[in-house]
């Protein structure tokens, strides 16, 4: 799971410093991204959702888990890593142009308890009857 943020503004300037652009921020938004936005695209399709998966235990984090609370998704099977943050996919466009996309991520592979953890998490839920389909989705 990701955090998907967008940072708009106008540029009409080039840096001193660099040959870039100078971005006037006007507007920023953010969205869940990866199997996030996956997660919250079922509910707009008004079906069930639930999340299994990792986020840092920080402000994107929370962030994430609260756009997938607001649209219903359940979260309750998201594990809060300390040690890890959450990754977060920042894109800066000026006028209709992305000028830039900023990535914030661990690309080590969870620990192996860690994913055992998930893995008995989502067999049990699919065990239980309290899923009705998987979806897996890789970043990768």
């Amino acid at each position: 799971m990701m955090l998907d943020r967008y940072v708009f503004g106008r540029a009409s300037r080039i840096s001193q410093e660099a040959p870039v652009p100078v971005v006037h921020v006007q507007k920023r938004n953010s969205v869940p991204g990866g199997a996030a936005n996956v997660a919250r695209n079922l509910r707009g399709l008004l079906a069930p959702s639930v999340v299994f998966g990792v986020a840092g235990n920080d402000a994107d984090g929370d962030e994430l888990l609260a756009h997938l609370e607001e649209s219903g998704t359940d979260t309750r099977h998201v594990l809060r890593l300390a040690d890890r943050p959450t990754t977060v996919k920042t894109r800066i466009l000026a006028g209709n142009q992305q000028v830039v996309r900023i990535d914030q991520e661990d690309f080590s592979p969870l620990p192996a308890s860690v994913r055992r953890h998930l893995l008995r998490e989502v067999t049990e839920a699919l065990h239980h009857g309290e899923l009705n389909g998987l979806i897996l989705e890789d970043y990768a």
